[in-house]
């Protein structure tokens, strides 16, 4: 993964990651950055552009989002038919949530008390 300054538009950083990395969320202090991968999540800290941990999850997982209190990371898993929630303090699982076939397009209300999945 790249770490691009906006500022400059030049990459200043490369962050090794799983393998695949499809999708990206950060927190919204900036501090973590959440990568979805094929069978991982990897959490980046931002300050130190470094992998601080590697979450494993479902299978052929895709879409990812970031609760609006920065406390859970919601992951569609597309092959396992469910979303992981991962506690942001502790970067575990702490649920696999049965949603059926393909979870696409997770999404979080803004006051964080519902999770939304669509499917294919």
């Amino acid at each position: 993964m790249s770490v691009i300054d906006t500022a400059t538009d030049n990459v200043t950083a490369t962050v090794p990651v799983g393998d695949s990395p499809h999708r990206v969320a950060a927190t919204s202090d900036g501090n973590k950055v959440y990568v979805a991968n094929n069978n991982t999540v990897s959490v980046i800290d931002t300050a130190t552009d470094t992998v601080i941990a590697t979450v494993p999850v479902g299978t052929f997982s895709r879409e990812i989002v970031i609760s609006p209190d920065g406390s859970k990371v919601y992951l569609g898993n597309f092959y396992n038919k469910s979303v992981t929630v991962i506690n942001t303090k502790t970067n575990t699982v702490t649920a696999r949530v049965p949603v059926g076939e393909w979870p696409m397009g997770i999404a979080v209300t803004p006051d964080g008390k519902k999770g939304i999945c669509g499917k294919r």
